[in-house]
């Protein structure tokens, strides 16, 4: 970068137009909103490939695959530890190589859960927009430079009951888990984002403190209304505030969400009364031979004073056998974005043993009218060292 003020200042003012140009041509928003000084392109996609096949809808998922940018109250279930990794073509009618990439570490058990990407730990994990590289006369020389825009951030969820069982269990108590019966979760999210340009010695040209928060809760009327069938129906409900700004500080643009979701499964050998004797490599004790969720989800996109700007609606189906494969389908209704259209996408999990899984998922992502879909995909490793202990300790 050209150490002269007139080449600085003319390479800052053109890396602001680009950078202007991306978030049009990247993301499903009208034209005027990416001349709004405060609107986060990062934190308007969600890190989920999960949550994407089926059209976005993720705030009530109690089951699989958390959705920290819906809800981080989804991540009360989490046990054990795993890396998520997320690669993605923001517009594939514009340019390949315009990617948004997410690495996140998660861990949790016993009703606590935790997703770490970049906070508190900077470089463990992110969320980053970034363009193709982009060159440009700054009247001193030829200099070429990438638009990026990145998030840094850390959530936790805990469920209170999940707790308290865990603690029972722990003092070898014979009663019935409270989570049988339903539970309720709460989660928190802290973000920093900031955009700018690569390399250089500028400071970035945004920056945005803001917070998540939100509750979802689990109610198991499989149990409660038949309790003598043989399989577990469970419906949950979630409400979120997304890219609130701290006290003084600047903000994106903020959303409001409501989430229902509905889950049904046979119970798994674990839960029978007379489990067999012992089950195939690929197939853990406490998984269901088949699961099925249909979710909702609707937003609420917020102006500066609080009121609705506008919404979207979001309906997605997940079926999954075994927890090895994974079909999914989703519908997204939202008119500001001119998107009217179904998301669609799949995942493949390989369980080593009952301790760990490595997994692969894709979501194909629908754009505002007349662009191609979006292509995500995702890969993920799991770890449960809580279950490798039970198990040495029972040998």
């Amino acid at each position: 970068m050209s150490s002269r003020p007139v080449g600085g200042i003319r390479t800052r003012a053109t890396g602001c137009g680009f950078l202007a140009t991306f978030l049009l041509v990247s993301a499903p928003v009208r034209a005027g909103v990416i001349f709004e000084p405060a609107t986060s392109l990062t934190l308007g996609i969600g890190t989920s490939i999960r949550s994407a096949a089926m059209a976005g809808a993720g705030s009530a998922l109690f089951w699989g695959e958390p959705d920290v940018w819906a809800n981080p109250a989804t991540l009360s279930g989490l046990r054990g530890v795993g890396w998520q990794q997320g690669h993605s073509q923001l517009n594939p009618s514009f340019d390949d190589d315009v990617v948004f990439d997410t690495q996140q570490v998660l861990f949790g058990g016993a009703g606590i859960g935790a997703s770490v990407m970049g906070q508190p730990f900077s470089g463990l994990g992110r969320a980053r927009f970034e363009s193709a590289p982009i060159t440009i006369d700054t009247g001193s020389g030829i200099e070429t430079f990438t638009v990026y825009e990145q998030t840094e951030s850390f959530a936790l969820g805990i469920s209170p009951l999940r707790v308290v069982d865990a603690l029972r269990a722990s003092a070898g108590s014979g009663q019935p888990r409270l989570t049988d019966v339903g539970e309720i979760a709460v989660g928190y999210q802290t973000e920093h984002t900031e955009s700018g340009i690569e390399p250089g010695n500028l400071v970035p040209f945004e920056v945005w403190e803001t917070v998540d928060w939100g509750v979802n809760g689990r109610l198991a009327l499989g149990r409660l209304l038949w309790p003598e069938v043989p399989f577990h129906l469970d419906f949950a409900a979630a409400y979120s505030e997304l890219n609130r700004a701290g006290q003084g500080r600047r903000s994106a643009d903020g959303l409001r969400r409501v989430g229902f979701a509905l889950h049904g499964a046979p119970q798994p050998p674990a839960d029978r009364a007379a489990p067999p004797a012992s089950l195939p490599w690929w197939r853990p004790a406490s998984v269901p031979a088949f699961t099925a969720t249909l979710a909702y989800d609707r937003d609420e996109r917020l102006d500066t004073s609080g009121g609705i700007e506008s919404s979207a609606d979001r309906v997605g189906l997940e079926t999954e056998a075994f927890r090895l494969l994974a079909l999914r389908v989703g519908y997204v209704s939202d008119p500001e974005a001119d998107i009217h259209a179904v998301a669609y996408g799949g995942g493949v999990t390989l369980p080593v043993g009952p301790w760990g899984s490595a997994g692969y998922q894709l979501a194909y992502e629908p754009l505002s009218e007349g662009l191609k879909p979006r292509f995500r995909q995702g890969w993920s490793v799991w770890l449960d060292p809580a279950r490798i202990w039970s198990d040495a300790l029972r040998r």
